[in-house]
């Protein structure tokens, strides 16, 4: 430094070094604060001013460089006398990894290192191209002795993305200590059973509005001092574990021993505290009593009951808002400009929209037809076709509340069906089948084919073979069929618009979802087959009959939803050929398969 004017003004915390000197003494003494290092802090600070020192060395590229750089630090290691002398680096530089329990044929392997080295400190946060602090946590837990956790929460998800490595650590001899609260009510009281069977210690503060707990750390020791801990923003559940914004500091005993001993004192501490108490299963209704409390409501029976009640008029003020209009979504009104460009602009009336589940197929038919009614002129004569009664019984409703009619269109289903002098039909396919020789292929102007996937079935086929409306429409979440066969033919020979599962997931439309395949056991080899299907009564006959695959199925959702009874979810199956199981060919099986979550 050649000026003391390169030295600014304002407050510093470092040694006073020999270049530090030289700056100063160019500087008037009255501005200048200096003290003594206090003799309780000298070997923490001459520690790190070495550590800095030290990093300025240039980086080795040879082995002969990295073996003069420890020559450096054992130079500076005899420099502190003999006692020291058994801190000397060996030549050449080796770092040891880990010590197997035995040796030979019994030799266990060592579990892997985290990605984040063990004396390494980092900020983790969940961002894209970056590991997830989940799954941090997770190569945390498959090496560590000992974890302590403290949370506001447990949630039910957050354990489940760590369940088998937390078991497994507990079945090595490892010790799991979790500290929470019943703060907000936000605590999984079946999370913190589940931490139980686990094996974990587990103490719950009870008094969530008294004692905020905001604390979020974990702690994994090991031995040899290379403990680590993570200190932020995440509580246990699924969003901060992988989703969420979250910041946390996962900090190494090698970088700040002190530190990190401090965290350990607090855990400790708040663990002996009377205020946390120890949790077991026999605490239930204690827990869920003290979260109902802690949610706003007296009582857990009165809790539940309010919410209920709450939950039913927010579903009828709902369905009130609903019937006073319906307005397109941005992804609907994108599907709607498209139907309308085509219809205008090339002149093509044969479209087949492929929307997934959940995105408002029904709706955007219903707004599609609102377009096409030309004001104080009459309604185009429509025909609605659906396979099951209480789709057509939905279609005609939201046809109801897009055009504000609660008299428009008729129902047309089952065996006793007929055709009326209605211009606004929604009708069974089966029925239409039946009765294709009393309707004139040009009754109606407008058709809309919900499920459109079925369209290359006979029935469905005929049925829109039959008519010639103005405009087709067909409607379906899944066009591929398993026998091959395309169904665009029959509406255009193409696809109009496409918005498929994942796309709809990434755009936020539908919410995240996951599967559990469920094995039942079940053998449908016996099981006649008819028309590319399994013969229904026969199908019926043996789920129902089949108590073991209920049971199993019971177990699965127990284990993966946190609240079954209040579950609302759908339940399907899906047959798989037995080549793709390496079984017979030309045999197929059909495993059940229940998506948990969604409504």
């Amino acid at each position: 430094m050649n000026s003391g004017d390169q030295l600014p003004p304002g407050l510093r915390d470092e040694l006073i070094t020999a270049e530090l000197t030289g700056a100063l003494e160019l500087l008037a003494s009255d501005r200048v604060d200096v003290t003594r290092l206090d003799r309780s802090e000298a070997v923490e600070r001459l520690g790190k001013h070495l550590l800095r020192v030290a990093r300025r060395l240039r980086a080795p590229t040879t082995e002969d460089d990295v073996s003069s750089s420890a020559g450096l630090v054992n130079s500076a290691i005899d420099a502190l006398g003999t006692e020291f002398a058994i801190d000397r680096v060996v030549t050449p530089v080796q770092v040891l990894r880990g010590i197997r329990r035995e040796s030979g044929l019994a030799a266990a392997a060592l579990p892997e290192h985290p990605s984040i080295p063990l004396s390494t400190s980092e900020l983790m946060v969940n961002g894209a191209g970056e590991p997830s602090l989940g799954s941090v946590l997770q190569q945390e837990l498959r090496c560590a002795d000992e974890v302590d956790l403290i949370c506001a929460f447990v949630g039910y998800k957050g354990i489940e993305a760590l369940r088998d490595d937390l078991r497994a650590l507990v079945d090595r001899g490892g010790r799991i200590r979790v500290i929470t609260s019943t703060y907000l009510g936000s605590t999984s009281g079946k999370a913190l059973d589940d931490l139980i069977d686990l094996g974990a210690e587990v103490r719950v503060n009870y008094q969530g509005m008294v004692t905020k707990l905001h604390a979020k750390a974990w702690l994994f020791r090991r031995p040899g001092e290379l403990d680590t801990a993570f200190i932020g923003s995440s509580n246990l559940s699924e969003a901060a574990l992988y989703t969420g914004l979250e910041w946390n500091v996962r900090l190494a005993r090698a970088d700040a021993p002190a530190v990190f001993s401090r965290i350990q004192q607090v855990f400790d501490t708040y663990w002996n505290t009377p205020v946390y108490e120890r949790y077991g299963l026999d605490d239930r209704d204690r827990l869920d009593a003290a979260l109902d409390e802690a949610k706003g409501y007296a009582a857990a029976g009165f809790g539940r009951r309010a919410r209920r009640e709450i939950g039913r008029l927010n579903d009828q003020l709902q369905a009130a808002y609903e019937l006073l209009r319906i307005r397109a979504r941005p992804h609907q009104q994108r599907v709607l400009d498209t139907l309308a460009t085509r219809r205008t602009e090339f002149d093509e009336h044969r479209h087949l929209l492929v929307a997934a589940t959940g995105t408002g197929k029904t709706v955007i038919a219903a707004l599609d037809y609102a377009r096409l009614c030309e004001p104080g002129a009459p309604r185009p004569k429509l025909l609605f076709v659906a396979h099951r009664e209480q789709i057509l019984e939905q279609a005609r409703e939201t046809f109801r509340q897009v055009l504000q009619d609660p008299a428009f269109g008729e129902l047309l289903r089952g065996s006793s069906g007929r055709l009326t002098s209605e211009a606004h039909v929604f009708a069974m396919v089966q029925t239409l089948h039946n009765r294709l020789t009393d309707v004139d292929p040009l009754a109606y102007e407008v058709m809309y084919v919900d499920e459109a996937h079925h369209s290359a079935a006979e029935s469905w086929e005929s049925v829109i073979a039959h008519f010639r409306p103005r405009d087709l429409v067909g409607l379906t979440a899944t066009p591929e069929r398993t026998d091959g066969r395309d169904i665009s033919d029959l509406f255009g020979g193409r696809y109009t618009t496409e918005l498929r599962l994942w796309e709809a997931v990434d755009d936020q439309l539908l919410a995240p979802f996951e599967y559990v395949g469920v094995d039942d056991g079940t053998d449908l080899r016996d099981v006649a087959w008819h028309s590319g299907d399994y013969a229904i009564g026969a199908l019926s006959s043996l789920y129902t009959g089949d108590h073991e695959r209920v049971r199993r199925i019971y177990q699965a959702i127990t284990r993966w939803v946190e609240y079954p009874h209040s579950m609302r979810a759908l339940g399907f199956c899906v047959s798989v050929p037995h080549a793709e199981l390496g079984l017979a060919p030309g045999s197929w099986t059909r495993g059940g398969i229940t998506p948990l979550t969604g409504a």
